[in-house]
Formats: C-alpha cells, structure tokens, sequence
C-alpha cells in the first residue's frame, strides 16, 4: 500500500492527473492555458497547489477502496470483522489529522497567490476531480476476502501506519510549506 502511495506522488508530480491520455491532454491543456503566463516561481507554486490536491485525492480513493475491502472482508469473515474494522478505524484516525492538514495548507497555498482568481484555481482542481472520478468508476474493484486476504489487509495497515503518516507528512504539509516559504523569499530578494 505504501508503495502504491508512492508511486501515485510521483504520479501526481509527473502528471496532471491519474487518467487514460485523453482526460490527461484535456487536463494539461487546462494547465497549459492557466500557466501560459507564469513566472518560473508562479509555476512552482501553481505545481505544488496541482501536485498536493493530486496526492490528496489518491489518498482519498485510497482510503475509500480500503474501507471496501474492510467491509467485504468484515462480511465475509465475521471472525475476522472486529479486529479488522478496529484496525481500519485507527489507521483512518492516523491520517485524519495529516490530510485535515494538508487540505488547509493547499486552500492557503490558494488564498496567498495573487497570479489567478482563487475560483479559477479551485475550478480547475474541481474539473481534476470529475476527470479523476469519471476513470475511477471504470475500473470494476472487487476485494478478495479470503481470510488470509484480510489478514494480509490488517497487517499491512499495521505494517504501513507510521510509514504512510510520515510521507504524507512530509509530501503534503512540509513540503508545500517549504516550497511556499522558499518562494516568498525569492520573491522578497528580487523585489530588493
């Protein structure tokens, strides 16, 4: 599950959005058009404001997808549901506060910029979202319940628990503030 968060980052980082190509041009022409204009710095900051949202919706369908299989597992296994659910409540109550975080730190991100109309941005990152979810829906998810599906599931939230907070930790609240306060800074020395 880490691994897959990972490779979704550099996803995000590398793409607009996680879609086929079609949904990927129509993002990055949207991109393209916002950008046109930016300075080097306004890019970087516009990209971290793009990059962050991404990581933050993956994590979301993430979340949710686990939830599913819990659920199914939970179902399936009623001698498994306690321990599985409990499980699945605590590694939720972990990242909670880290993704609570880091969408405050884009809404931020978004409020202090004076390149674009605060709606443009939230526009586009609406129109990323409908694009990410119209793909999601096509894929036809269904978990694996065996017990020994489920336990690999419950020991893999243990196993990924503090690794998972720290990279999203690190990847959607400091690095955005770094970046932030980095371009600030730059900005301020070449106003002098």
């Amino acid at each position: 599950m880490l691994r897959f968060l990972c490779l979704a980052f550099i996803l995000t980082i590398t793409t607009p959005a996680l879609a086929e190509e079609q949904t990927q041009e129509t993002v990055r022409e949207r991109i393209d058009a916002i950008t046109k204009d930016f300075t080097d710095n306004q890019r970087a900051h516009f990209m971290a404001i793009t990059g962050s949202h991404n990581l933050i919706s993956v994590v979301e369908i993430v979340k949710e997808d686990v939830g599913n299989a819990v659920k199914a597992c939970a179902k399936e296994n009623p001698d498994l549901s306690n321990t599985i659910k409990t499980r699945h409540k605590d590694w939720v109550a972990t990242l909670a506060p880290i993704i609570s975080d880091a969408k405050a730190n884009v809404n931020n991100m978004i409020t202090v910029q004076a390149y674009k109309k605060p709606s443009e941005i939230r526009a586009l990152l609406t129109f990323m979202d409908e694009k990410r979810r119209e793909k999601n829906a096509e894929i036809d998810k269904v978990p694996v319940t065996t017990p020994e599906a489920c336990n690999h599931l419950r020991n893999k939230m243990d196993e990924t628990e503090e690794q998972l907070a720290e990279l999203l930790r690190s990847t959607l609240v400091s690095l955005p503030m770094n970046l932030q306060q980095n371009l600030m800074e730059q900005e301020a020395v070449q106003e002098e």
